[in-house]
Formats: structure tokens, sequence, C-alpha cells
């Protein structure tokens, strides 16, 4: 972008023409020399709080692009886009060089804030999450840290024997012994995966680590009937899911065991611990349910497998179908804790309120999109509360 004189504390994050420059040329193999760009020419000179740019010729058509210049300088910026795709967006931004120094003349000028003005979508979405996890760390995560220890410690103290090294050994060696009986049982040798299919689900899980929603894992069906910046309202269809009571959860007390437990239970069913030995593709959310009466936990059971479910081996896994209904849902980032679980519903409420939609139960549903290893300013959360139809006479 060619600004040197945007210093980093001016715009209070690191320097976005540096960013952009060093990954629209770095890639996997090295370094992309885009023959066919031609480099701008000319003065690019700061004064008065104005850029101007005597490069950009008067009589040449500016190239028509759907996309803003902070969305292409994030394309380019991302590590997954290919390689082969960095050459025409730096060509796009190049052809922005107008907007660009608008923008950046609006933040000189003290017209417009430098998050406002210089983000993306995804950028100002990292922006949100970072203050989002650092309230999360500063109320609820770190205060309640200690009580967590000090429950592990009680536990402890209150089990009644601690177990012995060599039998858990034993019992490792049993079950590993277990499972190759089975793999070796019809004869032939296990198959293993194609050296292809495993680098391409490497390379997914490892994108997976910094985008908010997960590749490759189905979703129950919805459509969006209201979006505004604040909250969504969707049009659930009738899904299917394996569900399991969390019992011993109350106000107040520490979910973490009954929400494991709960997890490595629908896991196991999910990947094979029913009646028909089936290992079925893990789906996104997790949705637990807290409030409005007893608490659960639940997996969507995929599509193709809704007519023909398993039968569970653990018997407190129960096989239901979630009616279609209409809820209203708020995203946001970082931890599922207590605190940001009740803080985002009173959120929720609030707009539901100003909007003059119905509420329907007093209970709200989490919704957790991401395995354990995604960075928690990439993570997607939402609270869902069932809704109605507008009161007459509200804004539309």
């Amino acid at each position: 972008v060619g600004v040197r004189g945007l210093s980093e504390e001016v715009i209070g994050m690191p320097r976005l023409s540096t960013l952009i420059c060093l990954t629209a040329a770095t890639t996997a193999h090295g370094f992309i020399a885009p023959a066919p760009l031609r480099a701008p020419s000319g003065d690019v000179s700061l004064r008065k709080g104005v850029l101007s740019m005597s490069s950009v010729p008067k009589d040449e058509p500016r190239q028509k692009t759907q996309k803003t210049w902070q969305e292409l300088g994030e394309a380019l910026a991302n590590p997954f886009t290919p390689p082969q795709d960095k050459p025409a967006l730096l060509s796009d931004l190049i052809g922005m060089r107008e907007d660009i120094a608008a923008s950046v003349t609006k933040v000189l000028n003290r017209e417009s804030k430098p998050e406002e003005e210089l983000l993306g979508p995804i950028g100002k979405r990292q922006l949100k999450a970072q203050e989002t996890v650092r309230r999360q760390l500063r109320d609820d995560i770190l205060p309640s840290a200690r009580e967590t220890l000090e429950e592990l410690r009680e536990r402890a103290r209150s089990s009644d024997s601690r177990p012995d090294p060599q039998e858990q050994f034993r019992r490792l060696q049993g079950l590993v012994t277990d499972r190759l009986d089975e793999l070796t049982a019809s004869g032939k040798p296990p198959t293993l995966p194609e050296p292809q299919k495993l680098a391409r689900d490497i390379a997914q899980e490892v994108r997976n680590v910094f985008q908010s929603t997960p590749e490759g894992l189905e979703q129950p069906p919805y459509t969006v009937s209201v979006a505004n910046p604040e909250f969504e309202v969707r049009e659930y269809e009738a899904f299917t899911v394996a569900r399991r009571d969390m019992v011993g959860v109350k106000p107040g007390t520490n979910r973490t065991f009954a929400e494991g437990s709960s997890f490595n239970t629908l896991a196991g069913f999910l990947f094979g611990d029913n009646d028909q030995d089936m290992a079925m593709a893990m789906t996104t959310p997790v949705f637990v349910e807290r409030g409005g009466g007893e608490e659960a936990m639940s997996f969507v059971i995929p599509k193709e497998k809704e007519g023909d479910v398993p039968v569970p081996r653990d018997k407190t896994v129960r096989i239901e179908e979630v009616p279609a209904a209409r809820y209203a849902v708020r995203e946001f980032a970082g931890f599922v804790t207590d605190a940001e679980v009740e803080y985002q519903r009173q959120q929720l409420l609030k707009d539901l309120e100003e909007e003059g939609y119905e509420v329907e139960g007093g209970g709200v549903t989490v919704a957790q999109y991401n395995p354990p290893y995604t960075l928690p300013t990439s993570r997607k959360n939402e609270v869902l509360i069932r809704v109605g139809e507008k009161r007459v006479g509200e804004k539309e």
C-alpha cells in the first residue's frame, strides 16, 4: 500500500501495508512474482492529512470488484488462500488505491476509528472476540480457577484408594489387545486410510484451528428469516439428536465433569458404541440445554442416518426428534462459562424485548461448534432462545 507515515501508534495495530506486502508474495512454495502486474509509479505523498497518489492514471478505468479493499486484503493475508489466486487479489487491491487512500485519510483526520475503517469483517470479528475473551478471563475464568482446583483436591481426598499404576497398565494392555483382536477377527489386515485422504484430513484439521466454523461437518438445516448485527432469527427444520441428561448439574455448581462425561458417552455412541457397531460422521454443533428443567447435551444425528439410527448400548443415551421451531440466536467467541452464557442470554433477551418478540419457555440452549484445539478468539458459540411471532404494532 505504501503508506509509510502511518505508524503503529496511530492505527493501534500492525502496519496493514507490511502485512499485505509480505503475505501477498509469500507462499508455501517460496515467492510469487506476478509478471502481468505493473507496479504503480509516481509520487505517493502525505500532505495536511490528505493522502495523494499521483500514480493513478486519470483515463484508466478502475477494475470493478464486489469486495471491499479490506476484504481483499484479508483474503490476500489468509495463509489458506490458494497461491494461484493471490496475483489476481493483489491486482484487484492495487486497482482500489483510491479507496485505500480515502480510508487512510479518514483515519488521519480522525473522521473514523482505525478498527472501523481499516479492518475487514474477519479482523473486526477477531477484535470483538479478543475483547470477549479478555472479559471472560478477567471476570469468570481466573476467579473460578481456584474453586475448580479445590474441588479436584477434595475429590482426590475423598477417593477410597489411589489407583495402582500396574493395574492401570494391565487394563490399558487389555484394551489394546481386545482392539487388535477385533481388527483381525476377519482374518484380513485392517484397511489403512489412503495417503491422499489422510493428508487432506490433516490439512482440514489444521485449518479448523483458525476457523470459526469447522469444515466438513454437517449442521441441522435452517433458514435465516431475520438478521441484524446483534442477533438473527432462524427457522429450524426438524432433526434427530442423541441426547443425554447431565445429572447433578445445578446452578452455581461446576459443570465441567458432567459435561465431559456426557460428551464422551455421546461421542462413543456416534463412533460405534451401538447395537450395529456403526460409526457415524461427527456433526456440529453440540447443543447443551440449560434451565427450564433438566439440563441435557445433544449430538445431531447425520441426515442420512435418521431413518436407521442404531440403538445406543449406553441406556443413558436417548434418540429423540427435535421438532421444527423458530429460535433467536446470538453468537459469541471464546469460552462457554456460566457467567458468559448468562451475559449473552441477558443481552439477547434485551434485544428481543426491544424488537417485540415473544419468548417461549424459560430455558436457553448453548451451541458449541469447534473442536477444543480451535483458538479461543476463533471459536463460534451461540445462545438460542425459542421465540414466537412479533407482537402486533412493534417496529419491523
